[in-house]
């Protein structure tokens, strides 16, 4: 099953609605503290296959390294490239999408509270002190706990070809120390969705 990000088009105006909430509240109707809050979006009919497959799952094979190479908090190594390649794209309005990404879910059993990936092989087996961090295909850090436009600027867009209706997302992983590191396993996950614009 392909995963697709939708976000809707909403304006939110609290004038009107603020009234009648305030009229039994006199502290609030007297105050002049308020504003207005708009919230936008949008949402697009764009679909594509995602690594020639309506399903987009994949798996990123780390090389062997070093507890040498980890040895204190902050090392990384194993830089290991991988493609997210959109093909086939279609929108049934012929308005497709010019830029897309991917949108990686902050899920607290998969993800640190500084956004990179937990390692959880088997708990017997798993590396001690390491996670895996994910980065742009032009070395940029992704945090996984930002929001959409945090996690990927608009540079970090790829652009949509829209003769070939296809698109290339190109992203890293590597290994990430977050003290010493211990011999063992490694196996992270990591839920994505893909946002057309």
């Amino acid at each position: 099953m392909k995963k697709l990000l939708l976000t809707t088009l909403i304006t939110v105006g609290l004038g009107l609605s603020a009234q009648g909430a305030f009229a039994d509240d006199p502290s609030a109707a007297n105050s002049t503290n308020g504003g207005l809050i708009t919230i936008t979006g949008k949402v697009t009919d764009t679909t594509c296959l995602i690594n020639g497959k309506e399903n987009g799952d994949l798996t990123v094979e780390l090389p062997p390294v070093s507890t040498k190479a980890l040895a204190h908090m902050g090392a990384t190594t194993g830089d290991t490239a991988f493609t997210l390649e959109l093909t086939e794209c279609s929108s049934a309005t012929n308005q497709l999408a010019t830029k897309a990404a991917a949108f990686f879910l902050n899920e607290s059993d998969k993800v640190t509270a500084d956004g990179k990936l937990l390692n959880k092989p088997s708990p017997d087996s798993a590396a001690q002190n390491v996670v895996v961090q994910l980065l742009h295909g032009d070395g940029t850090v992704i945090d996984v706990t930002k929001d959409y436009e945090g996690q990927t600027p608009d540079d970090k867009k790829a652009l949509m070809d829209s003769g070939n209706k296809k698109a290339t997302l190109r992203y890293k992983a590597r290994y990430y120390a977050t003290a010493a590191a211990g011999a063992g396993a490694v196996k992270s996950t990591v839920n994505y969705t893909i946002a057309y614009e």
